[in-house]
């Protein structure tokens, strides 16, 4: 199976990683059916496809100055969102405080959180084209770069420890103002992501 997806292009590698992370979340809901080594071979496979797949395809926030059309835009933010999901399960695997803010993977840091829900929703090319262009402006009139992970962990490290945090280290520095719109535009997902954190264990280090 690894030996085929590396023959694919990148949107099928896309469609690969989708199929197998249903799957892997399927085959979750009934492990006591599941042999452990049918369970550690699919990690395997999800782990594989996703790290083949986001080293050959950029999704960072600098992205997003650079999209030519609504296709290529749904790719990047479905790469974003599976990111956002992979952190999902491994906080869900790595319940003995080993989880990705304890610093064992960086790369969460960057991950951009999901779009607004206007943008995600089903809708014509034309009205999200409109979406999409008000977006952007807006973005850049209010001088901002976009979110990633980091905010939330900052965020979190901020209201557990009672005091407010220096997040100059952030991308904007408006980014408290700029996550609490973007929860009140979340989708299911980012808000799973938002209440994920409260999964997170307490003195563990946040960058």
């Amino acid at each position: 199976m690894k030996k085929e997806y590396e023959g694919y292009g990148e949107e099928k590698k896309l469609q690969a990683l989708q199929a197998a992370l249903v799957y892997g979340i399927i085959c979750a809901q009934s492990m006591e059916s599941i042999p452990n080594e049918d369970a550690a071979w699919m990690v395997d496979i999800i782990e594989t496809f996703a790290e083949r797949l986001y080293d050959m395809r950029t999704w960072g926030l600098d992205e997003d100055s650079v999209f030519t059309s609504r296709g290529r835009w749904t790719f990047v933010e479905s790469l974003r969102r599976i990111g956002c999901l992979l952190y999902l399960i491994d906080l869900l695997l790595h319940l003995d405080t080993e989880t990705p803010s304890s610093g064992d993977c960086p790369e969460f840091f960057d991950m951009p959180l999901p779009c607004v829900r206007e943008l995600w929703e089903p809708m014509p090319t034309r009205e999200w084209k409109k979406r999409h262009r008000d977006h952007v402006e807006s973005a850049k009139r209010k001088g901002r770069r976009g979110l990633t992970l980091r905010h939330l962990f900052l965020l979190r490290q901020s209201s557990s420890k009672g005091q407010h945090q220096d997040f100059s280290q952030s991308n904007s520095p408006d980014f408290e103002e700029e996550l609490s719109e973007w929860c009140e535009k979340a989708d299911d997902l980012s808000m799973l992501l938002w209440v994920a954190l409260t999964v997170e264990g307490e003195g563990q280090s946040y960058v």
